[in-house]
């Protein structure tokens, strides 16, 4: 399905010709925010092209469970009927130490995606539209007019450390599990078919040594080491599947810089932390609107600044609210620990649980798609 990677979006024309009388789209980064911006713009016939270094399927590190979705975003996206292939998520409980300290309902449903499958049938909706994907490119330069960087988390400072495998016989006690530890937290979300996604994302650079370790006993000694020992014994007896595993160090959280041609949306723009399990629906929210201003440029009613200043606006007062909160909030957990006071206030329901996933995820009164 690869092809020859195309020398910036002159190229595209070839494909579509001059009579379209329009300017083509490049989108650089074929994970979700650019798949999902890719299909938007060929349902407004925009010539568009996606430049995806990986091929599909393949595993990320992602905690694939997909919450905080505006009703009318996937609709407006034209992938609902994608979506509903998945299990829909309510339950969730949150633990330290192994131990429960509360437990509630989502105020609203939550998919259990798989990315190994979602990411294929968007490229597949995405080429059914007419769009062009060329896989197995790497773009050294994504910074030109007429690109949109959607490359995922940019590399920054060696702090984090993101680490996921799928289980085949985990039996979650929730849709969702946050268990929560030392300088660190991970999730075991189900993904139906009796499957479940854990994912942990963990601050430091001393973590143990691989060396002779296998990748699921690095793993397991990584959730021992922060105090997730319940997890560790759960990966023990969970029937991990090898070929899963993937793992990636060195990104950064929240607001990424950018220069001054670039339009960036999903995680390339801001990376909300995992824990609010906003960033699959934040990519879906940030393509969509993306997609409008990035029309508008291709016909020729708006110069690629004016676009970049329209998409610019549009992202900050969409995310702005919810990024503030979620990186104090991440800020608060990781000082605490567990057993922490945001613990304590949340497990006697002294902070309402559905004010703070209205913080965290978004709430339709932010401005509804569709």
């Amino acid at each position: 399905m690869g092809r020859t990677k195309p020398e910036g979006s002159s190229a595209l024309l070839g494909r579509w010709g001059d009579a379209v009388a329009m300017k083509p789209v490049e989108i650089v980064g074929g994970g979700l925010a650019g798949l999902a911006l890719g299909i938007a713009l060929r349902k407004r016939g925009i010539p568009v092209g996606i430049l995806e270094a990986a091929r599909y399927p393949r595993h990320k590190v992602c905690g694939e469970f997909l919450s905080g979705g505006d009703p009318g975003l996937f609709e407006a996206l034209g992938i609902l009927d994608l979506l509903e292939r998945f299990p829909i998520q309510r339950s969730l409980l949150f633990a330290s130490r192994g131990k429960v300290f509360f437990r509630s309902t989502l105020p609203r449903p939550a998919y259990g995606a798989s990315r190994f499958l979602l990411d294929a049938r968007l490229a597949e909706r995405f080429q059914q539209l007419g769009g062009e994907l060329h896989l197995g490119e790497r773009v050294a330069a994504p910074s030109e007019k007429g690109r949109v960087v959607a490359t995922g988390r940019p590399r920054g400072e060696a702090r984090w450390l993101g680490i996921r495998i799928e289980l085949a016989a985990a039996s979650p006690r929730a849709d969702l599990e946050m268990h929560f530890g030392k300088r660190g937290y991970a999730g075991l979300a189900s993904t139906g078919r009796g499957r479940a996604n854990l994912c942990a994302l963990l601050e430091g650079s001393a973590f143990p040594r691989q060396g002779a370790l296998s990748r699921i006993e690095f793993f397991s000694a990584c959730l021992e080491e922060r105090g997730l020992g319940s997890l560790a014994e759960l990966l023990g007896r969970g029937e991990p599947l090898p070929e899963s595993f993937v793992a990636v160090a060195g990104f950064r959280l929240g607001r990424n810089p950018c220069e001054a041609e670039e339009i960036r949306i999903g995680d390339a723009y801001a990376a909300i932390p995992p824990f609010t399990g906003n960033g699959m629906a934040m990519a879906l929210e940030s393509a969509l609107l993306a997609a409008d201003p990035l029309a508008d440029y291709a016909r020729g009613r708006l110069s690629w600044r004016e676009a970049r200043g329209s998409v610019e606006l549009l992202l900050w007062q969409r995310l702005r609210r919810r990024m503030r909160w979620a990186l104090a909030l991440h800020r608060w957990i990781l000082r605490d620990g567990v057993g922490g006071s945001l613990w304590w206030l949340l497990g006697r329901r002294l902070i309402p649980f559905d004010f703070l996933c209205g913080r965290l995820q978004g709430s339709p009164s932010e401005g509804e798609f569709g």
